[in-house]
């Protein structure tokens, strides 16, 4: 389904605007900004008032809910215009988004519900595909089912994940992987906020599924060298055979899980599984996406 134009008639949103689940996130946080510049009310859900002071948007409001609290979700999205949910893997992921999706559904309207996935979440039925994937794959099946009105984003690794190997490319001028030579469309997470936005305040996107990406696929021997130029250093990548890989991860207290599953996603990238190069983010706000060049050259400091 076609975006409809950058500069095309926004919705006419009379309620009290959309809500950012996952508004203290990275890709929350995005969206919340994107919405904020833009002529809409838009609310951060937040699980208490503390929490509000991690968002890091001045100006915007709050509605307190908890995704483990049914009761909170049907207050909060009662009278949305649209609702936007992204949540970190876990293995209560399912229970709360679809916690999530009933409460939408159950709602006046009900609101439009954008959730964020993952690229490849819709390869094949969930017992068949990569556990992160299958997660997703599982919610998007309920929203289907309770025929809320929904969109779907699943973008492609994230150049913020970079920031994880921060200190190892500090100290031993290493990216540490185990995705071999495969590549993937590493993608702004300022875009995914863009492109969120754009769905959530314009129509034409009920029932849709997008693949956001970066501009280009990336092996991480090509995004080491990347790094290299960025920071006026060397920095190599070196490949880790996946159970060694895996076994890293719970050293440095991953719990075994997730440990597992981002050993997983590797072996996915190692079998090219996720080279795939899409125009979303042009589309939804008229500039190319992001290249990892230019996002380096803005969070350098993050690696120096």
């Amino acid at each position: 389904m076609p975006h409809s134009g950058p500069n095309d008639l926004r919705l006419n949103l009379g309620g009290p605007g959309i809500l950012v689940f996952g508004a203290t996130g990275t890709i929350g946080g995005a969206v919340l900004r994107n919405l904020a510049e833009r002529d809409v009310a838009v609310k951060a859900v937040v699980r208490s008032p503390e929490r509000a002071a991690a968002l890091g948007v001045p100006d915007v409001g709050t509605v307190v809910a908890d995704l483990a609290d049914p009761a909170s979700l049907t207050a909060a999205v009662r009278d949305a215009d649209g609702v936007f949910v992204a949540t970190p893997a876990s293995p209560e992921q399912v229970r709360l988004e679809t916690a999530l999706v009933d409460a939408v559904a159950a709602a006046p309207g009900p609101p439009h519900l954008v959730k964020l996935a993952a690229l490849g979440y819709d390869a094949g039925p969930p017992d068949e595909i990569i556990a992160l994937g299958a997660n997703h794959a599982r919610v998007v099946q309920h929203m289907q089912a309770v025929g809320v009105r929904h969109t779907v984003l699943a973008p492609s690794g994230f150049m913020a994940n970079l920031a994880g190997s921060a200190a190892t490319i500090r100290a031993e001028g290493v990216l540490y992987g185990s995705s071999g030579d495969g590549g993937l469309s590493w993608v702004d997470p300022a875009d995914v906020g863009a492109v969120a936005a754009h769905v959530l305040t314009t129509p034409g996107h009920d029932g849709a599924s997008y693949d956001v990406t970066g501009p280009e696929i990336l092996d991480h021997d090509a995004v080491a060298r990347r790094l290299s130029a960025a920071l006026g250093r060397p920095v190599r990548y070196v490949d880790v055979p996946s159970q060694a890989y895996r076994q890293n991860l719970e050293s440095v207290g991953l719990p075994p899980w997730l440990a597992a599953a981002l050993t997983e996603l590797q072996e996915l990238y190692r079998a090219h599984g996720a080279e795939v190069v899409t125009d979303e983010v042009e589309k939804a706000t008229g500039r190319r996406a992001t290249d990892l060049d230019t996002w380096l050259a803005a969070h350098r400091d993050a690696f120096a």
